[in-house]
């Protein structure tokens, strides 16, 4: 793995307010599994996970592209509902949604989702 990806998931967990130690634990990792990734390269299926975890793609974490989504982990609104949505029953994520979709439809204009 290359030293970009590593600063970058570092990068992100500061921005989340968490440590690389909780990204981690919470993704059932074993401790120092991202940091062991120097040596070697993680799993694709891993690695997805972390990209997932962290709100930004693969390409983002490896270097592929500067689409970092910055301006989104820097909203806490949007970090907010980030974190509802790992909570929650996606029927119940589903249904916030519609509910914010029907009160500004004009914001979803261009929207694909």
């Amino acid at each position: 793995m290359s030293a970009i990806t590593l600063e970058r998931i570092k990068a992100l967990c500061e921005k989340l307010g968490i440590t690389v130690a909780k990204l981690e634990s919470d993704l059932g990792f074993g401790a120092n599994t991202i940091y062991k990734w120097k040596q070697s390269d993680p799993s694709s299926g891993k690695l997805n996970r972390v990209a997932e975890y962290l709100g930004v793609t693969v390409d983002y974490l490896l270097g592929n592209t500067d689409e970092d989504a910055n301006e989104i982990l820097t909203d806490k609104s949007i970090l907010a509902l980030h974190r509802a949505k790992k909570n929650m029953p996606e029927k119940d994520w589903e249904q916030a949604m519609d509910i914010i979709r029907a009160g500004f439809k004009y914001a979803f204009e261009d929207s694909e989702d």
